[in-house]
């Protein structure tokens, strides 16, 4: 990298209204890092305080979702939580920008999930979620599946989600949060 590489970065920030982008290993002390600032910059970056805490909102479950739900095939593995975020200002609302290698293995499961999300009306997810929070237990990654369906909930939008070739092993997963009164 060069010094024209990160006037490169800079203008593109700004261009597209970037506020906050982190691209590293996703621990519980780094999500809270990242909660405490972005708490701070949404206070200053929207006029409209229902957009800042929904956004808020939103950036837990998908920070959350990062953290949890990576590649690494249990808790205590070496392999780091890595990740990307990015959040992104729009005139009156904001994107909520995720992205996380999964395993091959689960990228069906969470395709499914998703459009079953993506299928349903405000009622439906609703009901979803309380069907959800009903049956389901706690899975060992600490989730109950209840996350994607929080997200599409609080956003009221719908999740652009897309995978793409990583490794042998695992797919990249991004995921697009539209954020708006």
């Amino acid at each position: 990298m060069n010094s024209k590489d990160a006037i490169e970065i800079f203008n593109t920030m700004t261009s597209e209204n970037i506020i906050y982008v982190f691209h590293g290993d996703f621990n519980y002390g780094v999500v809270n890092t990242l909660l405490n600032d972005i708490k701070k910059q949404l206070k200053h970056s929207s006029r409209d305080v229902r957009i800042a805490k929904k956004t808020f909102k939103v950036l837990v479950e998908c920070l959350e979702n990062v953290h949890k739900h990576s590649s690494r095939k249990d808790n205590v593995s070496n392999e780091n939580n890595e990740g990307i975020f990015v959040l992104k200002k729009r005139e009156d609302a904001f994107v909520v920008a995720i992205g996380n290698s999964i395993l091959n293995e689960d990228v069906s499961a969470r395709k499914s999930h998703l459009d079953e999300i993506n299928n349903l009306d405000q009622e439906g997810l609703k009901n979803k979620y309380r069907e959800t929070l009903l049956v389901t237990e706690v899975s060992d990654k600490g989730g109950a599946g209840m996350g994607m369906i929080d997200i599409a909930l609080k956003s009221g939008s719908i999740l652009d989600y897309s995978f793409a070739e990583y490794t042998e092993s695992k797919q990249f997963f991004s995921l697009n949060v539209l954020v708006q009164a």
